[in-house]
C-alpha cells in the first residue's frame, strides 16, 4: 500500500517512526447530520456512545484499504537527476542541503515514482481511532519528541548546562503538525486509521 508522506512525515519515519495516522476517507457522517444515515453503518444512527464508537471502529477496520502484512510503501518529496551513469534520487528530508543546486525543484511525493520508493515497513497492526484517542505514546512512536529549545537546564545536585533541550508534550506537537501533514485541521472527532509498522532494518 503506498503513502504519500509529507516532508514532517518523511523525516520522522527516516528516523525510526513505528506509527503512521492516515485519516479516514470518506469520513463517517458525523453528529451534527444523526438524522441522515451513512451507507456503510445502516444498523444505527451515528452517534457518539461508546458502544458506538467501538461498533464503527470495527466496521472501519473491516473496510480498510491495507492488511496486516501489507507493505506500506513510503514515498516522500524527491528530486531526480539524471546524469549519464543513470539516475541519482535525493530526499528533501535529508538531502535539503546537500544538493547540486541552490534552489532544487522539489517534486512531491505523489509523483515519486515506485522505484524510487526506499522506505517499505511491513504493517504490524491497524487500528481505527478518533484523533482524540490518539494519546501520548502513539506521539512518541510517530516520533514526535516535544519541541527543542534553547535554554539552561537546572537539576538538583547537578551543575548548570546550557544546550538545546525537548520540552514540552509530544501530542502537542503532533496536534501543531497535522494540518501541515494531512491538509486539514486537527478535529478530535476525525476517524483515522493508526498503522503500526516495522522500524527499518528490523
Amino acid at each position: 500500500m503506498r503513502h504519500n508522506a509529507t516532508l514532517g512525515e518523511a523525516r520522522r519515519i527516516a528516523a525510526g517512526a513505528t506509527l503512521v495516522v492516515v485519516p479516514c476517507d470518506p469520513q463517517p457522517i458525523r453528529e451534527d447530520h444523526s438524522d441522515v444515515y451513512d451507507p456503510r453503518f445502516p444498523m444505527w444512527k451515528l452517534r457518539h456512545g461508546w458502544g458506538n464508537a467501538l461498533a464503527m471502529a470495527a466496521q472501519l477496520e473491516k473496510d480498510c484499504p491495507a492488511r496486516v502484512g501489507d507493505v506500506l510503501e513510503c514515498a516522500e518529496p524527491f528530486l531526480i537527476d539524471v546524469a549519464d551513469i543513470g539516475p541519482s534520487v535525493y530526499f528533501q528530508c535529508e538531502d535539503e542541503h546537500t544538493t547540486p543546486w541552490p534552489n532544487p525543484p522539489w517534486s512531491p511525493a505523489n509523483t515519486m515514482p515506485a522505484w524510487a520508493i526506499r522506505h517499505r515497513r511491513p504493517i504490524v497492526s491497524i487500528t481505527a481511532k478518533r484523533l482524540g484517542e490518539i494519546d501520548t505514546l502513539d506521539a512518541l512512536a510517530m516520533r514526535f519528541e516535544g519541541r527543542l529549545v534553547e535554554g539552561v537546564l537546572k537539576e538538583a545536585g547537578k551543575p548548570e548546562r546550557r544546550g538545546t533541550f525537548a520540552d514540552g508534550d509530544p501530542l502537542d506537537e503532533f496536534r501543531e503538525a497535522f494540518p501541515a501533514d494531512h491538509g486539514r485541521e486537527w478535529d478530535a472527532e476525525l476517524w483515522c486509521f493508526v498503522y503500526v509498522i516495522k522500524k527499518g532494518g528490523d
